[in-house]
């Protein structure tokens, strides 16, 4: 069955569909515009697997640079090559199934923005890539030890569970005989019922309920790939369960279980940071630089008011807590503030402030009614020249009752 949606036309203003950082393109967008400009799309597997085109990989449209976009030391065939392993073992063509939603998104947004808009803002299709490159990072755990098997099971359930079953009610599906090549005639005939074709359900609420579920379930997926994946990056001995005692934690980094949560905005709160994110820039034009001080204030502020996450984090047994906040306020000034003064905030020097922590307090046991603290790190990506990952640690007292008012000590380490 070939899956058809249809979206309005898209008026083409500008073919310089393309954002530059330091006279780099780190994406292209022209063969989008180029896609848009049919009043029905549909997309071949051309264009919903990834392949390289010119040193970049390319999908749904879009080119994107590696290296600024996925992650540093990234390469084109690692993108490629997770994007095929983790369709294979998920099965049931779980990520070009993914794709479909995505890629509906970027269609809705580019309908709502001029092309400079367009530009120069991150393509949520990007994402796909992300997970694509961090599942094969962690899939190399394999030849260490055998726990990834368990992650990954983890993982079909978090990502299929009712999320694509349930918006792939909306779609239209059309039997491959009645595929016609000339795209215009094809609608015509689809629009008239000349082609049998199984018609989903009229788009409602619950609609566009699912398709704000299923980034958010990406994005947490991505987000414990990505902490864990670091890990690996840096030497760190990583592994994902404890033989005989279940899955619960969402890594394991030298025998301290870890839990990862993400900050997702709700719609109106992202466009708030926007706004300031576009504010802060200005001011950056005209010379006023973002200090140390402006940034630990923005990030303590945001984990005081997501407090919930963290003390959740605790309860499902982390004693290292990572916070990505890649879609905040906070996580631009931070990538911005570290470019700006040419600091590498790998994730190395956060895991070894938070193990040492862990080891000065002895707080890996939280039985006696104590002061003891937890570390907690909090990291955003950027892109850049080359993407990065900035982090910096924090500490958190605590004792065992978890007292929520004990959250709102968090600081600096």
């Amino acid at each position: 069955m070939v899956n058809v949606i249809y979206f309005p036309t898209f008026i083409v203003t500008d073919d310089r569909c393309q954002r530059m950082v330091n006279r780099k393109i780190v994406w292209k967008c022209n063969h989008l515009l180029e896609l848009l400009q049919n009043p029905n799309i549909l997309l071949n597997e051309q264009e919903y697997t990834p392949k390289s085109s010119d040193g970049f990989v390319a999908i749904g449209g879009w080119e994107f640079n590696v290296s600024s976009t996925i992650y540093g030391n990234a390469t084109l065939d690692e993108v490629i090559n997770g994007w095929n392993m983790f369709n294979n073992d998920m099965g049931r063509d779980v990520i070009n199934r993914l794709f479909q939603p995505f890629f509906y998104r970027t269609v809705v947004e580019a309908n709502s923005l001029p092309v400079y808009k367009l530009r120069n803002q991150e393509p949520e299709l990007i994402e796909l890539l992300r997970l694509s490159y961090w599942y094969n990072k962690c899939s190399s755990l394999i030849a260490t030890n055998n726990t990834f098997f368990s992650k990954r099971k983890e993982i079909r359930g978090k990502l299929t569970r009712g999320l694509l079953s349930n918006i792939e009610e909306y779609k239209t599906t059309v039997p491959d005989e009645e595929l016609i090549d000339d795209i215009k005639e094809f609608g015509k005939k689809l629009e008239a019922g000349l082609i049998n074709a199984k018609k989903g359900k009229p788009q409602d609420d619950n609609f566009k309920k699912y398709m704000k579920e299923i980034p958010k379930a990406v994005w947490g997926v991505t987000s414990e790939l990505i902490f864990t994946g670091l890990a690996i990056d840096h030497g760190y001995k990583v592994y994902f369960d404890i033989p005989g005692k279940g899955h619960d934690y969402d890594f394991i980094v030298n025998d301290i279980p870890c839990q990862v949560k993400t900050i997702l905005l709700e719609e109106k709160d992202s466009e708030q940071d926007v706004r300031k994110i576009d504010n802060r820039i200005s001011l950056l034009r005209i010379g006023k630089k973002i200090e140390e001080e402006e940034v630990r204030k923005e990030i303590l502020d945001l984990l005081h008011k997501n407090k919930e996450d963290t003390k959740k984090a605790i309860e499902q047994g982390g004693r290292i807590i990572c916070i990505n906040g890649t879609q905040t306020y906070a996580g631009f000034l931070l990538n911005q503030w570290a470019s700006d003064n040419n600091k590498n905030l790998t994730i190395h020097r956060a895991l070894k402030t938070s193990i040492n922590l862990l080891r000065e307090e002895n707080s890996m046991s939280l039985l006696k009614k104590e002061e003891k603290f937890l570390p907690l790190i909090f990291g955003a990506a950027g892109i850049d020249c080359e993407y990065h990952f900035s982090t910096c640690s924090f500490k958190i007292p605590i004792d065992f009752t978890l007292d929520d008012s004990k959250l709102t000590l968090i600081d600096r380490i």
